[in-house]
């Protein structure tokens, strides 16, 4: 009876092994998969990030070449005038133009990111578009209250917006003339 016990533990010691091998087997199979998910994962997280960066630097690279042909624009053109002015911002709330909503003097409809309004000393400048160095072009069609001297205040959304720009001393503008307008 020994010997039958015996031999039967020693038949049963290649299954038991067998069942160790397979389920370390399933066991690393389990982690290798999940090991494989997440590099998966990691590229496709590396290949939208790709994605989005080379489309912003596709954007990037647009806005600086157009900046570049501004200035070059502007260096090179005789038509144009700088001046030193102090920037502030206002909205179209009844309390800060003339109380509807409309540009005081040019008849085209304001528009943020566009409008501004100049001081009377500057009012040949309506109609005109105007670079404002740290903001962009926009174009004066408007006029400020008589009280203010070379100053020009820019078209934005909301009023806690126009406190959060502030007031911006020395800024240099350069106004753009049509050649035609220049006397070319």
């Amino acid at each position: 009876m020994e010997n039958e016990q015996q031999e039967y533990q020693s038949s049963l010691a290649p299954i038991v092994m067998g069942v160790i091998v397979l389920c370390c087997g399933i066991f690393s199979h389990k982690q290798a998969t999940e090991r494989i998910r997440a590099e998966e994962e990691a590229v496709e997280v590396t290949y939208s990030s790709r994605e989005t960066i080379a489309k912003l630097e596709e954007s990037l690279q647009e806005t600086q070449d157009e900046v570049l042909r501004l200035q070059e624009e502007l260096e090179h053109s005789k038509y144009y005038e700088d001046y030193q002015v102090t920037v502030t911002a206002y909205t179209l709330a009844p309390d800060e133009t003339t109380g509807d909503g409309r540009p005081a003097v040019y008849d085209e409809e304001p528009k943020v990111g566009w409008t501004i309004a100049v001081s009377r000393d500057l009012i040949h400048l309506l109609g005109k578009r105007v670079y404002i160095e740290g903001v962009g072009v926009r174009r004066a069609n408007d006029l400020m209250n008589e009280r203010y001297t070379q100053r020009i205040d820019v078209l934005v959304p909301t009023k806690e917006y126009a406190r959060k720009f502030g007031v911006k001393k020395d800024v240099r503008i350069s106004a753009l003339f049509d050649p035609e307008e220049a006397g070319s």
